[in-house]
């Protein structure tokens, strides 16, 4: 989360535990009163079932960000949902499936289910964000991309962001910047934890060890 937050993207407040064990988020399904607000995960979005969130594809992903995104929010979101895919392929987030991304409505008042909800649809901060390889060093990607899921080659992702993403070339060479920028302060706040707690280290060590490499 610290390196999708630096990264630039939207994620809720969040804080880790003193001993390391617990990581506190922040509620960003409820408004200021405390009411909750609309939130769906991309399984719903999808149609599919829970047993079903590993079933999907990240170009499907971009084409249900169309159906959901108004218009005037949508490039944006693609971008951010770009970024994303990066954050993720080099930390090897082998868990980013349908459920661990969604769409939030900020309000549902008025609403119909016969009917398109009239309120603003944005894509909802990024809550779930974990390393995956540490623990199966052999792990894949949670949805294919060009049919596979196997980490992608550079090449592939820049495919991606350019047919399914609507992103420029010089769009993704921003982004990719953004990234790898991220991940310098990112190692920083890593090897601070690893400080604080040898016990991280074998685990810390393999992330520290891909967020170096960055998309090289």
């Amino acid at each position: 989360l610290t390196f999708a937050n630096n990264a630039g993207l939207n994620t809720p407040t969040f804080h880790l535990s003193n001993n390391g064990h617990l990581l506190i988020i922040e509620r960003f399904d409820l408004n200021s009163e405390g009411e909750p607000i609309g939130f769906e995960d991309f399984c719903v979005l999808q149609g599919k079932q829970t047993r079903e969130k590993y079933d999907s594809s990240l170009e499907r992903c971009t084409h249900t960000l169309r159906h959901f995104i108004p218009p005037d929010r949508l490039s944006t979101t693609l971008y951010d949902f770009f970024k994303l895919t990066l954050v993720n392929h080099i930390i090897r987030n082998g868990d980013a499936h349908l459920k661990n991304i969604g769409i939030l409505y900020p309000s549902l008042e008025g609403y119909r289910a016969s009917e398109p909800l009239t309120a603003l649809r944005e894509l909802a901060p990024i809550f779930d964000i974990v390393s995956t390889v540490p623990y199966l060093p052999n792990d894949t990607m949670a949805l294919t991309l060009a049919g596979s899921k196997r980490w992608p080659k550079w090449k592939t992702l820049q495919q991606f962001g350019k047919s399914h993403c609507g992103l420029s070339t010089a769009m993704i060479k921003q982004a990719a910047e953004e990234v790898e920028q991220a991940c310098t302060p990112t190692l920083a706040t890593l090897e601070s934890l690893l400080t604080r707690h040898p016990a991280f280290n074998d685990v810390g060590g393999i992330i520290g060890t891909h967020l170096s490499q960055g998309l090289g």
